[in-house]
């Protein structure tokens, strides 16, 4: 095994959780064999330094605590080659706080008073399926008028 490449992928996993896609990728931009790399990133999943489910979970609280929706966390966790059970185990679509999200995120962008004008219905529509959120929970969001003070 390569200790440079040990070295630098601890160095890496020091700042923030990687999935292996993510911490391969960045190896191999940083010119290191990929012979070298496999090898590490099986020593560092031995060593429980690299764990894809650790990854998985704390990059879903993590969009959470953005305002990001399920659709958007799902799509970002297919581009980073997470395995679609462990997103099925941590994503949860249909959990009720994901309307309080959406409710919240709404508000902070927009202010409490729901929309009566189309045009601005269809802005906020569109604000909140950008951040990830699906169709039913942005409607549950538009035609509530019953917020917590």
């Amino acid at each position: 095994m390569d200790d440079k490449v040990y070295a630098s992928a601890i160095r890496m996993l020091a700042g923030r959780e990687h999935s292996c896609f993510e911490l391969k990728t960045k190896l191999k931009n940083k010119g290191y064999n990929t012979a070298d790399i496999d090898e590490v990133i099986e020593q560092l999943v031995q060593d429980k330094y690299l764990n894809e489910s650790r990854f998985t979970e704390m990059f879903i609280r993590s969009k959470i605590n953005r305002g990001v929706g399920p659709i958007k966390i799902r799509l970002e966790l297919q581009q980073r080659s997470v395995d679609e059970s462990l997103i099925d185990a941590y994503l949860d679509f249909n959990q009720p706080e994901w309307l309080e999200r959406a409710m919240e995120v709404r508000c902070k962008r927009f202010g409490k008073n729901i929309p009566n004008e189309m045009n601005e219905k269809a802005k906020q529509i569109r604000f909140l399926q950008q951040r990830g959120f699906t169709q039913k929970q942005i409607m549950n969001v538009i035609a509530s008028n019953v917020f917590d003070d």
